[in-house]
C-alpha cells in the first residue's frame, strides 16, 4: 500500500524536515510506502510574480513548481490559471466529443450533461477561488459562463442572469 493525498504547510526548511520526518513516520508506522518520485516540494510566494523555478531536491524529494493534489492544479503562487487552462481543454474535448448529441437533446439534458462530466473538472479550482484576487474570480465566472453557453448551445446574447 502507498501513503497518498497528504499535504503539509510549513513556513520554513526546518518546518518541512519536521513535517517529512513525521509523515515518514507514521507511513512506516502502517506499513505504507512512499513513492518520493510522485511526491513533490512546492515553494509557495504571497505575490504574483515572486516565484522562482525550483529544480533539485529537498531531504529526496523533488522541488516542484506544480502540482496536482486531489485534482487541483496548484502553482506557486496559487493562482487558478493553471487549473482553469486545463479545465478548458477538457471541457472543449468533451463538448466536441457530445456535439451530435448534444444537438438532439434537449436544454434540460445538456443541463444536466454539463452537470454530470463538465461541472466536476470546473469545480476543483473552487479550492483556489477563496485566495484568488477580484481579477481572478471574475475570469472564473466569465470562464464557467462561456463553457455553459458553449456546451449547452445558448446564444451569445443570453443574459448572464439566466446562465
Amino acid at each position: 500500500m502507498f501513503a497518498d493525498d497528504t499535504m503539509s504547510a510549513t513556513e520554513d526548511r526546518v518546518g518541512i524536515k519536521r513535517a517529512i520526518v513525521i509523515i515518514e513516520t507514521e507511513a512506516a508506522a502502517l506499513e505504507l510506502k512512499i513513492n518520493k518520485k510522485k511526491s513533490g516540494i512546492m515553494v509557495i510566494y504571497k505575490q504574483a510574480g515572486g516565484g522562482r523555478r525550483q529544480e533539485g531536491e529537498v531531504f529526496g524529494y523533488p522541488l516542484v513548481n506544480d502540482y496536482k493534489y486531489l485534482g487541483t492544479l496548484m502553482n506557486q503562487t496559487l493562482s487558478p490559471a493553471s487549473h482553469l487552462e486545463k479545465a478548458a481543454r477538457k471541457v472543449s474535448y468533451v463538448t466536441g466529443k457530445l456535439a451530435p448529441l448534444r444537438r438532439q437533446l434537449n436544454m434540460k439534458f445538456n443541463v444536466r450533461l454539463f452537470k454530470t462530466l463538465i461541472m466536476p473538472s470546473i469545480r476543483m479550482v473552487g479550492v483556489l477561488y477563496k485566495t484568488a484576487t477580484e481579477s481572478w474570480k471574475g475570469k472564473i465566472v466569465r470562464t464557467v459562463n462561456r463553457m455553459f453557453r458553449t456546451f449547452c448551445m445558448l446564444p451569445w446574447t443570453c443574459p448572464n442572469e439566466l446562465v
